[in-house]
């Protein structure tokens, strides 16, 4: 499909307005993956690599590598400029459990808004503090639940729960803030505002980072395999690639 212009605008641009899009009997080989990845444009070398593979093991390093459940959450949320997109690429997945699901912050965001403005302001005004540690890198970063544009629109989200700190705030406010991210918790755990689906091999899921939690329903290891490989990109190659097909289109008089 990628070889075509009108897929690859296609599906570009429903990424860029849903969110999210899943391709599915790709072929599920390294070099393969890093091609399909680079359809949205370079791709972001992290700390664990540009491709990481998930597989669960004992000692695992990372949460990704058990089989516990794992809330809805964006990742390298201790980073200053956290990767616009995450690519996962189901490899095997035999176990028992192991669903993935996605929640659209944005959409979170606006039932708070509209229902609960009080703890909305909360989370998109007062920072907390994320952090992680390992023996090769410590990163530290303060910012909102919600950042908003400065007409007030929301622009992303930052949240991965395992990695808050306690908050530093007046004593006064804490009560105030662990209700209203409690509040927020509740709605994005609601099925009702979750997409779910197990991955199978061949599947390809892009995500939007800094708009569309992820999260895993628990599964057994020992029930089978299940090998996922993940990369990240960014919005703005995303938005460099639609223009780029734009212009094209425009030279050709399209």
């Amino acid at each position: 499909m990628f070889n075509d212009e009108d897929s690859r605008y296609a599906f570009l641009v429903a990424i860029r307005k849903l969110g999210i899009a899943i391709v599915t009997g790709m072929s599920k080989d390294y070099d393969a993956f890093e091609r399909i990845s680079s359809q949205i444009g370079l791709l972001r070398d992290m700390n664990w690599g540009k491709i990481f593979e998930i597989k669960p093991a004992p000692d695992h390093e990372y949460i990704s590598g058990t089989g516990i459940a794992l809330d809805a959450h964006n990742d390298a949320a201790t980073r200053e400029y956290i990767p616009g997109f995450q690519i996962f690429q189901c490899v095997e997945n035999t176990v028992s459990g192991g669903e993935s699901f996605w929640v659209d912050g944005f959409y979170i965001a606006d039932i708070m808004r509209r229902d609960h403005p009080e703890a909305y302001h909360l989370l998109a005004t007062v920072p907390w503090e994320f952090a992680n540690r390992s023996p090769a890198t410590h990163y530290r970063w303060n910012a909102p639940i919600f950042t908003c544009d400065d007409t007030g629109e929301i622009q992303s989200l930052r949240d991965t729960v395992w990695l808050r700190e306690p908050l530093r705030v007046d004593f006064d406010l804490v009560p105030k803030m662990y209700a209203a991210y409690h509040l927020y918790t509740s709605l994005k755990s609601k099925r009702e505002n979750q997409v779910e689906r197990k991955l199978v091999s061949g599947d390809v899921a892009f995500v939007d980072n800094r708009r569309c939690l992820h999260g895993r329903r628990a599964f057994a290891p020992g029930t089978g395999i299940r090998h996922v490989r993940t990369c990240y990109g960014e919005r703005e190659e995303l938005l460099s690639s639609i223009r780029l097909i734009e212009r094209a289109r425009a030279a050709r008089g399209e």
